[in-house]
């Protein structure tokens, strides 16, 4: 996989890791309402409803595992970019962190780094042909 890619894959990651994480609080929230709103008397008289609420629970469950099944492999891409990172001379580290992670512009790169633009990109050229080389 190109370095490039990879090091712009960072913040997609964390967008999805935060949504999945709002998609599974939402199925548990859902699946302690389905569990309150369904008394053990109720659901004993109504015959037939218990199997719809366990299917309706086992659904759920199954959805959030494989949502912590992806958060985990999102996860694991985030600490092999941090690694590739962490390999980098620490000016450098600061670049990169500042471009892919945080998604600054060069422009405001050069200011949190205390370079002009032109070694900015110089810096950057050289990291980049640094983690091609690993």
């Amino acid at each position: 996989m190109d370095i490039r890619h990879k090091l712009n894959s960072y913040r997609p990651l964390i967008r999805e890791i935060n949504y999945l994480e709002r998609k599974i609080e939402a199925m548990r929230d859902r699946q302690t309402s389905i569990r309150s709103s369904s008394d053990v008397s109720e659901v004993q008289a109504s015959g037939g409803n218990s199997d719809k609420i366990g299917n309706s629970v086992a659904a759920l469950n199954d959805l959030e595992d494989m949502y912590l099944r992806k958060i985990e492999k999102a996860n694991a891409e985030l600490r092999e970019i941090e690694t590739l990172i962490d390999t980098l001379e620490p000016v450098e580290r600061l670049l990169m962190r500042a471009r892919y992670i945080d998604g600054e512009y060069f422009e405001h790169i050069c200011g949190i780094i205390g370079y002009s633009y032109r070694q900015t990109m110089r810096i950057h050229k050289c990291a980049i042909r640094k983690l091609q080389q690993q």
